[in-house]
């Protein structure tokens, strides 16, 4: 099973809703991948080779997933400065990151509704709900990202609305002339 080296994007931070982006570091060179979560369920990732090296480097993590070495001085120094970022940025950064992303989720299974039907309504329907939970839970606790967040889920509900009716409109089109 392959190592799953995430590093951080070199591109500088952006800014949606008024807030800064928060650039995700994500660190897990000591960490092997043991299952993957698919749509379709948990499954373990078969090994690309027989041998026990892959790229012609021997693995080194031991069977519950954490690498048995420790962490060089350079490795540990790292890992601090990312966490120091990371409590450096506010929740409600990481917050308002995540529902813009839901958002654009959403916009992204609605674009795909007349070719993919009642599953792109669907996948939308789920982002969306997960996306009004979280700006209607928090409402002014995510500070100057609220209006906008809830202008964003406001028409991303009226736009479903209209293409799910559209949807629904095509698939009775399609019985009828079957």
């Amino acid at each position: 099973m392959g190592e799953l080296n995430l590093v951080e994007s070199p591109r500088a931070p952006q800014k949606k809703f008024g807030l800064p982006l928060p650039i995700s570091v994500v660190s897990l060179k000591h960490y092997t991948t043991m299952s993957i979560w698919t749509p379709a369920g948990e499954h373990t990732p078969e090994p690309e080779s027989d041998s026990p090296t892959q790229n012609g480097l021997e693995s080194s993590a031991a069977p519950g997933g954490f690498d048995e070495e420790p962490m060089t001085e350079a490795e540990m120094a790292e890992m601090r400065e990312m966490l120091a970022e990371v409590v450096a940025t506010p929740v409600v950064a990481f917050l308002a990151q995540h529902a813009a992303q839901i958002h654009e989720l959403a916009l992204v299974h609605l674009s795909t509704a007349s070719e993919r039907g009642h599953v792109a309504i669907s996948q939308a329907e789920l982002a969306i709900d997960a996306l009004g939970g979280i700006v209607e839970a928090l409402g002014d606790r995510l500070g100057a990202a609220s209006v906008p967040l809830r202008e964003a889920l406001a028409q991303v509900r009226v736009a479903f609305v209209q293409i799910a009716g559209e949807v629904e409109a095509q698939s009775a089109a399609d019985a009828e002339n079957s």
